[in-house]
């Protein structure tokens, strides 16, 4: 986040992330359960796949996928 906006931008951004996940376990009366390390490993390589989509098709390329 700080690389895209300033610091206390980031930090808003943090503090506020935070507070709404505090306020929803209060409001749940339910215990903080992490998300698993797959769910943001799968989050990151759509992300990926998606920027090099969107490059790939601004240089008039596009791309399929394999099947392994």
């Amino acid at each position: 986040m700080a690389a895209l906006h300033d610091a206390p931008t980031a930090i808003t951004a943090t503090a506020h992330k935070l507070a709404t996940i505090f306020y929803f376990m209060l409001k749940r009366r339910e215990a903080y359960r992490p998300l698993a390390t797959d769910y943001y490993e799968k989050e990151n390589r759509d992300k990926v796949v998606r920027s090099l989509q969107r490059r790939a098709a601004t240089l008039g390329f596009r791309l399929e996928p394999t099947v392994s």
